[in-house]
C-alpha cells in the first residue's frame, strides 16, 4: 500500500493519507 499513516499521539486509529494528499491545513485532523 502506498502513501503513509498519521498516528495520533494520544491514541486512536491511524489516518491513512494516499499519495497526493499532502495538504493538511487546519481542522479536525490537527485538533484546531
Amino acid at each position: 500500500m502506498s502513501g503513509f499513516d498519521l498516528v495520533p499521539v494520544d491514541g486512536g486509529d491511524p489516518v491513512h493519507l494516499p499519495p497526493g494528499e499532502t495538504v493538511l491545513g487546519r481542522g479536525p485532523l490537527l485538533g484546531v
